[in-house]
């Protein structure tokens, strides 16, 4: 099992999204997963996946770091900042009725 903290952005307004990952393949065949969100779902449907530009920002060792590592580089800081598309601090999971405004 492979564990990363990965950031997506979209080539067509600079917005981003930060995520926690974890997957049986290794990080580097998993470069066509952007996010499972809402937004990135739509975005990709409307525009396809060449207007996504996905970074690795960690690697970890088990489910435990990961979130950890989510907290550390999803805050409130992120959340404040209008290029980002996450709705909630790192580590919680889930947009379980959250709903994103402009």
């Amino acid at each position: 099992m492979n564990y990363y903290i990965y950031k997506t952005t979209t080539t067509i307004n600079d917005k981003y999204y930060i995520g926690a990952r974890t997957c049986d393949c290794s990080v580097e065949e998993d470069v066509r997963y952007f996010g499972s969100g809402k937004v990135i779902k739509e975005l990709k449907l409307q525009y396809g996946e060449s207007i996504f530009k996905k970074e690795i920002l960690e690697i970890l060792t088990d489910k435990e770091t990961l979130q950890e590592a989510e907290k550390r580089h999803v805050t409130e800081k992120e959340l404040d900042d209008a290029l980002c598309y996450n709705l909630r601090r790192g580590g919680a999971g889930g947009n379980k009725g959250y709903k994103h405004s402009e």
